[in-house]
């Protein structure tokens, strides 16, 4: 079950003038550690692509904390591609995050190595070739390596059109954090400082039940 935590009364008027942020920060933390979304992170990307989407172009954004600027910082969702944010690849592509390695369990054949690491090496890189190659016999068999698949690809962002949020946002506009804020504690100070320079923020409860 989830909760969303509002109470503004919106009118017409306000709707027309109101800028909306959907955070992004936990679902880019993710992909730097994961190949895959869960659950959270599919509620995340599918309502920002789809109400980035349907509201007008000068009115959405996606915010999230910039790395490289040290920074809170908004981008127009009409700057990324339709299918883009719900695609892990092509999300990946459009910030600039590589891919994760793929990380798989050891083959029980080679516990028999434990405390010989160089046989245990070679024999490991010799279970995973052949499995690769699709020998039934080492189907079983894995080891760590990188993904060597291409992904779908995305247009990257364009940094010049990146911006701090505070050149942006206005009082009474809203910041929407729909991912798991516990797991993201140099985030909880940005959204303090957002609400209290006058941003409605809201926040989604996940899996109360």
């Amino acid at each position: 079950g989830w909760l969303v935590c509002s109470h503004v009364p919106v009118t017409k008027d306000k709707l027309l003038m109101t800028r909306y942020f959907f955070d992004i920060t936990g679902t880019l933390n993710h992909l730097r550690q994961q190949s895959c979304f869960t659950g959270i992170q599919r509620v995340v990307v599918t309502l920002a692509e789809t109400a980035g989407h349907q509201l007008p172009e000068d009115q959405a954004f996606i915010s999230f904390l910039d790395r490289r600027r040290k920074s809170y910082v908004v981008l127009p969702c009409s700057d990324l591609e339709l299918g883009t944010l719900t695609d892990p690849d092509r999300l990946r592509s459009a910030f600039g995050i590589r891919k994760p390695r793929q990380t798989r369990s050891k083959p029980e054949k080679l516990d028999k190595y434990d405390g010989q690491p160089l046989r245990a090496a070679f024999h490991g890189l010799r279970h995973a070739v052949f499995s690769r190659l699709g020998r039934q016999k080492y189907r079983q068999s894995h080891m760590v390596f990188p993904d060597q698949a291409p992904g779908p690809r995305s247009r990257s962002i364009s940094r010049a059109r990146v911006s701090p949020i505070g050149e942006i946002a206005a009082p009474d506009d809203h910041l929407i954090v729909m991912d798991a804020v516990w797991g993201q504690p140099d985030l909880v100070p940005t959204l303090k400082a957002c609400k209290t320079q006058g941003l409605q923020v809201h926040s989604m409860l996940h899996d109360l039940i």
